[in-house]
């Protein structure tokens, strides 16, 4: 990708790469590897060719430090795990402790060492949910089971 952007030109538009479940390509050492040098060269100097990237995991423990590094802004939800917490322990300080009592919506938000506290509007229903159909279905499968 890179090198086509070069062939084209830095003119071309911005283009964001979300890699979900981040932890499975950029894995703790990994980029230090041959085979990982692309995506560490994505990672590196992707935004000279107008890329950003979004690195998503619910493990921060197992992503490779250099590319957490490289985010620019990280967000950060509630984490239990310690693996994971002493690893935002570099971004957060203090508020790591904090990280188990967020709810869900609420995040810390790490711009060059400077963390807030924010709630993300993320779901809102118009209606209660219900488990009414879940529990007609499994009724009319036991009916059916017992003929």
């Amino acid at each position: 990708m890179l090198n086509a952007r070069l062939r084209l030109g830095t003119k071309e538009p911005t283009i964001c790469i979300v890699l979900e479940e981040s932890h499975l390509v950029l894995g703790q050492n990994r980029l230090r590897s041959t085979a990982y040098q692309e995506p560490l060269r994505f990672l590196s100097v992707g935004r000279n060719y107008n890329f950003k990237h979004i690195l998503l995991s619910q493990r921060a423990q197992l992503i490779d430090a250099t590319a957490i590094s490289l985010c620019g802004q990280v967000y950060v939800g509630r984490m239990h795990e310690q693996n994971d917490l002493s690893k935002m322990r570099n971004w957060l300080k203090e508020k790591t402790e904090n990280l188990p009592s967020l709810q869900v919506g609420e995040f810390y938000y790490v711009l060059q060492g400077e963390s807030i506290k924010f709630k993300a509007p993320l779901f809102k229903s118009a209606t209660k949910p219900t488990l009414a159909p879940i529990k007609s279905i499994a009724c009319s499968r036991a009916r059916k089971s017992k003929i």
